[in-house]
């Protein structure tokens, strides 16, 4: 939505959608005498409607085919997330096309979707990737009802049989003497930043790529121990870009993070000493040898070298790790979102709350404590 301001002192809002039948874009548009932030939601909602009422009069274009519905989505979708995300969408599409993409809007129907998934089942893809293909096949159906591509919406029927399931791995995180053995092991490879960047991550519960974003001089306070969240480095798409959540943050840092970093800087300053490709400007608290973001992938072919009974370390475990240490210390959960990023506690209810063997050796010591008096 944009706002324009007429010559008799009026606001007018505008919003562009595009048109089921034609393809073209057309505009609709509402005027105010007013323009702030209540207004501008109260004319978004307005604008929705109108939308979706010339959309609904709109004759029903279902005479293109799936491989056109396709792009047309992801010209849409592509705007509303992050590029990585979106490349991965590119995967999927073009796999779809090539089984459906001849069909037309008009012959699609649960039948013939659920049996493109079961014949991906049958040919041994996993449950996860399966599920993806339903999943992108349920936004588009839903992307052509909206827009009046299909006339009906059968995305609830839509099924992936339960096979090729993958192994359960509920052990994303490392217990405190399994983290200080993998950081020895590190150390003993040769790999100290790589030491330093996974202790700081599991003490501190940042993304990998906020991480590596950091610099130093502007992102840092160690006298009062924070850290400002900023940025985060895509390592594929080589360029910094927001934090996931799309807002920026502080949080505290114990001592120990506090030498850690201290360590890491001076590593930093002599490797811009000792390579000429890095500028003597360079404040990156994680540089690569070339000057730039270290990259991610580095850091996972180093753990993957990392031997822990039954655990295949990648960065991630040490962001885990953190919020696991923080719930054995009864840390409140809402709390441990906002520190570690999360927009709410859903995720870290979901994926972060599994029992440390500390947590389980404290319920089976407060059972064997348990005392009734009769």
């Amino acid at each position: 939505m944009w706002v324009q301001e007429l010559p008799n002192g009026k606001y007018k809002f505008n919003e562009r959608y595009k048109d089921p039948v034609t393809g073209s874009y057309r505009y609709v548009s509402v005027t105010n005498i007013r323009n702030n932030r209540n207004v501008a939601k109260s004319m978004q909602r307005i604008l929705d409607e109108k939308i979706q009422k010339k959309i609904a009069s709109a004759p029903y274009n279902d005479d293109i085919t799936l491989s056109e519905l396709l792009d047309r989505w992801y010209e849409v979708y592509e705007s509303t997330v992050r590029p990585s995300t979106a490349r991965g969408q590119r995967t999927r599409i073009k796999h779809i096309k090539s089984e459906l993409g001849h069909y037309k809007t008009s012959q699609l129907n649960a039948t013939l979707l659920n049996q493109f998934l079961l014949s991906l089942t049958r040919q041994g893809q996993s449950y996860t990737n399966v599920s993806f293909r339903k999943q992108t096949l349920s936004m588009v159906l839903k992307f052509a009802k909206k827009y009046g591509y299909l006339k009906d919406d059968f995305t609830h029927l839509l099924s992936v049989e339960k096979v090729n399931l993958p192994a359960k791995n509920e052990l994303k995180y490392l217990e405190a003497h399994e983290l200080a053995d993998a950081l020895s092991q590190l150390e003993a490879m040769g790999y100290q930043e790589i030491a330093n960047l996974c202790k700081i991550q599991a003490l501190t519960g940042m993304r990998i790529g906020e991480l590596l974003a950091l610099d130093y001089r502007q992102h840092i306070d160690l006298d009062n121990r924070t850290i400002d969240i900023v940025a985060t480095w895509d390592s594929t798409l080589q360029r910094l870009g927001p934090p996931k959540t799309g807002d920026a943050r502080t949080i505290n840092i114990n001592q120990d993070v506090a030498e850690t970093i201290k360590r890491q800087i001076a590593l930093t300053q002599r490797k811009v000493i000792s390579h000429r490709r890095i500028t003597s400007d360079n404040t990156l608290l994680f540089v690569s040898n070339r000057g730039t973001h270290k990259d991610y992938r580095q850091v996972n072919a180093a753990l993957a070298k990392v031997k822990i009974d039954g655990k295949h370390i990648t960065t991630h475990y040490f962001r885990h790790t953190f919020v696991t240490i923080m719930l054995e210390n009864n840390v409140p959960i809402k709390q441990i979102s906002q520190h570690v990023g999360h927009t709410d506690t859903a995720m870290v209810e979901k994926v972060y709350s599994h029992f440390s063997q500390k947590m389980a050796d404290n319920l089976r010591s407060s059972i064997d404590q348990l005392q009734y008096a009769f």
